[in-house]
């Protein structure tokens, strides 16, 4: 259950970021008096149009990537990863690390005795990765752009 927050919080991010996106989806911004539509230079807004609305831009570096607030200013611009290519879902692995520990186990010999250098005992650790796989989310491509 510890995972639940994350995943709500994630489909929450989802969920504004989408309905952000169908908000502004249109090129019919509308121009107040001055002669601009009153946003701010630099803001990132998602749109559902095949290109930007007059005065906006693609933002090529948030292309295939989940853009997210920071806390401090000099987290600004940070990049992680690759970016997710077009119409692909993006995969995932999984790692894992955990302990085994082997008791002594003796053998018998035909020639009588025993011997325990068959198996050693004592305390072992096993690591590795399973194969990717995708989280199969739905998702919708939307064009990010930032206003000049």
């Amino acid at each position: 259950m510890r995972n639940k927050p994350v995943q709500w919080c994630f489909k929450g991010f989802i969920l504004i970021t989408v309905v952000a996106g169908f908000l502004a989806g249109t090129n019919a911004i509308a121009i107040d008096s001055s002669g601009t539509d009153g946003t701010p230079s630099g803001m990132v807004a998602f749109f559902t149009t095949p290109s930007c609305p007059t005065g906006w831009n693609v933002a090529t570096n948030v292309q295939g990537r989940a853009v997210v607030a920071v806390q401090n200013s000099s987290d600004l611009g940070v990049m992680v990863g690759t970016p997710l290519q077009d119409k692909t879902a993006p995969g995932h692995v999984h790692i894992y690390t955990t302990d085994i520990t082997l008791p002594t186990k003796h053998a018998a010999l035909a020639t009588g005795g025993s011997d325990d250098s068959y198996a050693k005992s004592g305390k072992y650790t096993i690591s590795g990765d399973l194969e990717e796989a995708t989280s199969n989310l739905p998702f919708i491509q939307l064009v990010v752009c930032q206003k000049d």
